[in-house]
């Protein structure tokens, strides 16, 4: 595994375990809110109990009957499972539904608490003492008449039950109420919520694998295509070198022939000194002219190393423009710049940049007419990249040849050496561009340099 896969993973992983702390964080923030739901729902209930409670000043046998009504219909309803109100002593007073529910060791303290059996809520109601006129009773016979009446209290526990509430009602005091509900709900929606998430972060993580492996595949793959690119470049490295020593071989045989003729004719010859200086003059023509493409496969076949920097440029194509000036004045000719790019600083290597643009423009010079001009363009490109454009107005290159233009020693002229565009592809190469041609809209040629990265 490749250092870029594995930092790769690491990032998937990190992100997952940040989505599952997400997941996890929305489940408590549910949770919280369907306990905060339960929760309110119980202190409703509760509230209205003991408010009606509190709202009884006289507390009789009556009264006992009417909490008994009330607690009876909110044990009915599907969410309260019980209810019961105790007296200070936690002695029960009056209850409802499934009591058995609510017996417990844990004391009960008020608010509310998750048990197993439901949720149960504790509150403790103080009951004033009734004053002197509360204390009449009008209601005594009366409300006994009308236990014995309804018979539904059984005489043993309506008297004891009236006891609690007459020392309530004399004395004041505190009671307790609780509260039992039913917490199947909530723990379904509890439970809904547990499987949501969960699925929710385990099709994240599938996900991010997903992501992951499909990555992994594109590092293989591109590892592949730059392996296929290497193996191509290598190969190309190799076929320009084999065309570079056929055409200087090509180049030299000429010249050393010559030379040898002229050698061979002094050396045989008892001509006049200045017939001998004249043909010394030709051998050393010949020899510097075998010298100079000697020179000029040099130039080609040795590696570079491009050591990229800020380079500005307008200026580089000033210093060309001043180097250049007598080739362009011979042909009455204007280099052009013209600059359609974000910015003229540009990131390469000073040298071999100059070196590109001195043969494209040297170039252009030459297949120029008199009178016409030579444009340097700088285009924006993709990427934050741009172009670097050489076009003339001279008369093109035919469509059959545009494919070799870039090869050694492959020339149009017949007074070129065929390694100057060469010499610019390798260029190109050496720092991650690529050199191309194309016709110029009218008539000409257009060199460029794309894939030139700006300068930060």
């Amino acid at each position: 595994m490749t250092k870029f896969s594995r930092s790769g993973w690491i990032v998937l992983s990190l992100v997952w375990l940040a989505f599952l702390l997400w997941q996890f964080l929305s489940y408590r923030h549910e949770r919280g809110l369907i306990e905060e739901t339960v929760h309110q729902q119980a202190q409703s209930v509760a509230s209205a109990l003991t408010g009606g409670i509190r709202s009884h000043r006289r507390l009789g046998r009556f009264v006992q009957f009417q909490l008994s009504v009330i607690l009876d219909a909110l044990a009915s309803t599907p969410d309260v499972l019980a209810v019961e109100i105790l007296n200070a002593e936690q002695e029960s007073i009056v209850s409802a539904g499934e009591v058995g529910r609510l017996r417990s060791d844990e004391p009960l303290i008020p608010g509310g608490s998750w048990q197993p059996s439901g949720y149960r809520l504790v509150e403790r109601v103080t009951i004033e003492p009734s004053t002197s006129a509360e204390s009449g009773g009008s209601f005594g016979p009366g409300v006994g008449g009308f236990g014995q009446g309804r018979g539904g209290f059984g005489q043993g526990r309506v008297e004891g039950e009236n006891e609690s509430f007459e020392t309530l009602r004399r004395e004041g005091g505190e009671i307790v109420a609780v509260l039992l509900l039913d917490r199947r709900r909530a723990d379904a929606l509890l439970t809904g919520a547990i499987w949501s998430h969960f699925v929710t972060a385990v099709a994240g993580g599938l996900v991010l694998l997903g992501l992951g492996l499909a990555w992994r595949g594109n590092l293989k793959l591109i590892a592949e295509r730059n392996r296929s690119e290497l193996l191509r470049l290598e190969a190309q490295h190799y076929r320009d070198m084999g065309q570079s020593a056929a055409g200087l071989a090509h180049e030299t045989r000429n010249p050393l022939g010559t030379i040898r003729g002229w050698g061979e004719r002094l050396a045989s010859t008892d001509s006049d000194a200045e017939t001998r200086k004249q043909q010394a003059s030709l051998l050393v023509e010949e020899c510097d002219r075998v010298t100079a493409r000697i020179n000029e496969f040099l130039t080609f076949t040795k590696p570079y190393q491009p050591q990229p920097d800020r380079v500005d440029l307008g200026e580089l194509i000033a210093e060309l423009s001043m180097l250049l000036e007598p080739d362009l004045e011979s042909k009455s000719l204007k280099l052009l710049f013209s600059n359609e790019a974000t910015s003229t600083s540009i990131r390469a290597d000073r040298e071999l940049l100059r070196q590109a643009l001195f043969n494209l423009v040297q170039n252009a010079i030459q297949a120029s007419p008199d009178g016409g001009d030579v444009e340097i363009r700088q285009v924006s490109g993709t990427n934050e990249t741009c172009r670097i454009e050489v076009a003339d107005r001279g008369s093109g290159v035919p469509a059959d040849k545009a494919p070799s233009l870039f090869t050694p020693y492959f020339t149009t002229r017949a007074s070129g050496t065929g390694l100057g565009l060469a010499i610019v592809r390798k260029i190109a190469v050496a720092q991650g561009w690529s050199a191309t041609y194309s016709d110029r809209d009218g008539e000409g040629s257009v060199f460029a340099l794309e894939g030139v990265e700006y300068a930060e």
